[in-house]
């Protein structure tokens, strides 16, 4: 995956998961649990794209 589509999307998740707290209230609920898992899942990949760039 390229860098800067990561980029995009770990912002746009990241952007998602606060909205998403704000509504559900609660950093335990099940949708904010899934949203952060998936966004830790884009922070890895760009890592390693970034690490594989140099």
């Amino acid at each position: 995956m390229k860098l800067t589509v990561c980029q995009n999307s770990t912002e746009k998740l990241r952007e998602q998961l606060i909205h998403l707290y704000c509504k559900e209230g609660a950093f335990s609920s099940e949708k904010v649990l899934k949203l952060s898992q998936d966004l830790d899942k884009y922070i890895v990949k760009m890592q390693k794209a970034k690490s594989e760039k140099g």
